[in-house]
């Protein structure tokens, strides 16, 4: 059985004929770890050990000391040669956008500190599928950090607020969303109010102060009754560019040229 799933916090909203279909899966968690004013990055992130392909862009900028903003967006897509509902082979895409205003405190010098911070912001996303829908998520991020030049490592905690929207069937039918449990008959739909979740994340990064590799665990845990399953956690893998560092290597070379 497939497992369809919108990332980023993404809700997933597919057809399932038994309890092992998944109708949320987080996303990769928008995490910078910045620690003084003109700090900047962008991260590229894809996720391991999953047949579907699920990929995560973030940034974040500091414009002001203390001050942080983050923006992101995951995107997944899932190919199914041989649709069958019934069985959960479908094929499914969705999106997810975010962005984010935070404060961060920066404990040591700028390139070797511990970082408290906390981020907050709205997102919006669609799912494409043998069940359509739209949602949008409120999120809310507190994290402790370590930064060096050469490792960073980064515990958040990530609390998400899902709400759905246009709600579609194409044409399969009330019964079928009742069978998915995203319709409860006389009762609550999942376009009904808002799902809570917790989501802790772990993230180590590793390389040259230019560049680091960065591997993410997230775990996802409700805060509020599903009568849907979930997929409780991701791992992914990606690149990390500090921007404030090649905007500095790219002045210094431009110096350089100039007095030469």
């Amino acid at each position: 059985m497939r497992n369809i799933c919108i990332i980023a916090g993404l809700a997933i909203m597919i057809c399932c004929t038994s309890c092992s279909r998944y109708y949320y899966k987080p996303n990769g968690v928008n995490a910078p770890i910045l620690a003084d004013k003109g700090q900047a990055e962008l991260a590229g992130s894809v996720e391991l050990g999953n047949e579907s392909r699920c990929s995560n862009v973030q940034a974040g900028w500091s414009p002001a000391n203390h001050f942080g903003i983050i923006a992101d967006f995951s995107h997944f897509v899932h190919r199914e040669n041989s649709p069958v509902p019934s069985a959960g082979n479908v094929a499914a895409t969705a999106g997810l956008g975010e962005v984010g205003l935070g404060y961060y405190y920066a404990i040591g010098a700028a390139k070797r500190s511990m970082v408290f911070d906390v981020y907050a912001g709205p997102g919006w996303g669609y799912l494409n599928s043998d069940v359509n829908a739209n949602f949008t998520r409120l999120f809310i991020q507190p994290g402790m950090a370590l930064r060096t030049k050469y490792i960073e490592l980064a515990l958040n905690i990530r609390f998400t607020d899902m709400f759905y929207s246009n709600l579609s069937s194409n044409g399969l039918g009330d019964s079928y969303l009742i069978q998915q449990n995203l319709v409860v008959p006389g009762g609550r739909s999942i376009t009904d109010g808002g799902y809570v979740f917790c989501e802790p994340a772990f993230t180590i990064r590793g390389g040259y102060k230019l560049v680091k590799l960065q591997l993410q665990w997230v775990n996802a845990k409700a805060l509020s009754h599903t009568a849907w399953n979930y997929e409780s956690g991701q791992i992914n893998f990606g690149v990390v560019f500090r921007l404030e560092e090649w905007n500095q290597l790219f002045h210094k070379s431009q110096s350089k040229h100039t007095s030469g």
